[in-house]
């Protein structure tokens, strides 16, 4: 009778688990899935704007439902997994964030046509991208 009872114990503590919900490892939205263009980023120890036109470099985003590609000048430069999930950022209150290896996270605002990625570290760098048109 004894293990009976434990055994219900156990089985109820891991539905308990099972139930718990929270905001991590939420699904992409689906206005964020595609193909950005990078426009500027503003940030760094110096506050300073980067442009395509004042870096020569032409950077993008093909971010799928599980990970996020980024590509210079063309070429393919990393692919990186990522989650979304929902933390306290620096800038203030809760907010979504995607969520990389090694804790890197970059909390994010969506519209349908802009995507704004904001580093979550202090000198760091807020982005700005612009939705690629469907061919």
């Amino acid at each position: 009778m004894k293990t009976s009872i434990a055994f219900l114990f156990i089985l109820a503590g891991f539905g308990f688990l099972a139930s718990c919900s929270s905001d991590n490892g939420s699904a992409a939205p689906q206005n964020l899935v595609g193909n950005w263009i990078w426009m500027q980023s503003v940030g760094g120890i110096d506050g300073g704007t980067e442009t395509p036109s004042s870096t020569g470099t032409v950077r993008s985003l093909a971010i799928s439902t599980t990970a996020v590609k980024t590509y210079t000048n063309g070429a393919l430069t990393g692919t990186f997994p990522y989650t979304i999930e929902t933390h306290t950022s620096i800038f203030g209150g809760q907010k979504p964030m995607l969520v990389f290896a090694e804790a890197r996270k970059q909390s994010f605002e969506l519209t349908s046509t802009q995507l704004r990625l904001n580093d979550e570290c202090y000198d760091c760098y807020s982005s700005q991208y612009e939705k690629a048109l469907e061919e």
